[in-house]
């Protein structure tokens, strides 16, 4: 029993972990690309 719901936890915490780093991966990129626009129209490309 005990096994059992540690394995469901242990899935719950890994599909958690999956889904914020999946939103932080599109923020992170999300950042680089304004970053970047900046970056070229300061400098000139």
């Amino acid at each position: 029993m005990a096994k059992t719901l540690l394995h469901r936890f242990m899935n719950r915490t890994a599909s958690f972990t999956l889904h914020a780093v999946d939103r932080s991966a599109l923020w992170v990129d999300h950042l680089n690309r304004k970053v970047l626009r900046s970056f070229r129209r300061r400098f000139g490309g």
